[in-house]
């Protein structure tokens, strides 16, 4: 596949779900399982054959018959309050998203790492851009916009990724430190935890921990300790029924659910895809529709994609959750001995993704069909077809 179909799907994926959400046309799931599958469509036609490892072919079944069976357990436990046909179109998406995402990690293998670079370091400029236009275009509907993101911690999840690689794959220490100090800023000018949680995440991971409150200090020093109360009001869990930051009552939220959920199924989980439409009701949930006038926000998302997970599946759910951080912390100690100086713009790309996934799995999530979350599949197909390569060339 050309390198210029791929940074128009790149492109399209990063950012047309965003734009479709904004103005309210489409959901960020339907629309980035649109694009996903047109890619799958040109991957085809510029490689008609259907190649796919044993590997592979062993991950799809077990994920898609997984989700099967734990359906039909979980439609048979809750009957009438089960949306079967939300379950049952919801699957056909793992299929494109898993099918897409294996293709997609071959297109990155295949591509050199200029272009990649050249790539997402015009997507930094873009995203720098959006923050200085979020402060004179229209507000909306919205309280807090980026655009095209509704919210700044939308903006979060997919400029992380951003940041992460250009971190990561700059071949000196004051390029590293300029893009990691220039996400920690954007995050204290907008006001967001997820994104200063992601620098911080990324600072820990490519640094020694000794320099987190470096960068800190420094980024709130820049930004003049502007609402350093906000952030503070993030980490305030104790008075939840007084709180005035949505947010933190939403992030609450989430814990609630994986609680309500695992208890009124027994541990099974309540269903994929059916958060939001089997009833679980939460302490914190039914304050927030009595003080937002029936309004619930983030019902089907969980708020973020752990509580999500752990609220549909149950302990299948945690295991999934225990397995990613084992891997991460596996994956640190092998980052560790790499040379920042010869890393590929592939395992850049790599440790972008799995670290900063963390966010979206542990501080604000969109659900599970997302271009951040088909990243990190692709990745680790990547990965995968990586090590298969090594092994053959030995």
């Amino acid at each position: 596949m050309p390198n210029k179909v791929l940074r128009f799907f790149f492109i399209l994926l990063w950012f047309l779900p965003a734009v479709m959400t904004f103005f309210q046309l489409d959901s960020y799931s339907v629309t980035t399982v649109v694009v996903i599958f047109l890619f799958n469509l040109s991957y085809y036609l510029y490689n008609p054959r259907f190649a796919f490892t044993k590997k592979f072919i062993n991950i799809f079944i077990i994920v898609v018959c997984g989700i099967l069976i734990h359906s039909v357990a979980t439609s048979l436990y809750f009957n009438l309050s089960f949306d079967l046909i939300r379950n049952i179109l919801s699957i056909p998406f793992v299929c494109i998203m898993l099918v897409g995402a294996y293709n997609f990690s071959k297109v990155i293998l295949a591509t050199d790492g200029k272009s990649i670079t050249k790539l997402l370091h015009s997507f930094f400029y873009f995203y720098l851009g959006f923050v200085a236009l979020s402060f004179v275009i229209p507000t909306f509907i919205y309280s807090k916009p980026i655009f095209p993101y509704p919210e700044p911690s939308h903006m979060a999840l997919f400029f992380g990724p951003i940041v992460g690689y250009l971190v990561i794959y700059s071949k000196t220490e004051k390029k590293r430190f300029y893009f990691l100090f220039a996400g920690i800023v954007v995050a204290l000018i907008v006001k967001n935890m997820t994104l200063l949680v992601t620098m911080v995440i990324l600072a820990v991971f490519v640094y020694h921990i000794y320099v987190v409150p470096i960068l800190l200090i420094g980024g709130a020093g820049i930004y003049f300790f502007a609402d350093i109360e906000y952030f503070l009001s993030r980490l305030d869990f104790k008075n939840m029924q007084s709180t005035n930051n949505l947010s933190t009552l939403v992030y609450a939220k989430g814990f609630q659910l994986m609680e309500e959920g695992l208890r009124m199924s027994d541990g099974l989980g309540i269903g994929f895809q059916q958060l939001g439409f089997v009833d679980v009701r939460t302490e914190i949930g039914d304050y927030l529709i009595k003080v937002l006038d029936g309004l619930e926000l983030n019902s089907r998302d969980g708020g973020f994609t752990a509580a999500k997970l752990v609220a549909e599946f149950g302990i299948v759910g945690i295991l999934v959750i225990a397995t990613y951080l084992y891997y991460l912390v596996k994956q640190w100690f092998c980052f560790k001995k790499l040379s920042l100086n010869s890393i590929s713009a592939q395992d850049a790309l790599f440790y972008a993704s799995i670290i900063t996934i963390f966010s979206e799995i542990f501080f604000r999530g969109i659900g599970y069909f997302t271009a951040t979350m088909f990243l990190f599949f692709s990745v680790l197909f990547m990965r995968s077809l990586m090590k298969n390569k090594l092994k053959n060339i030995k």
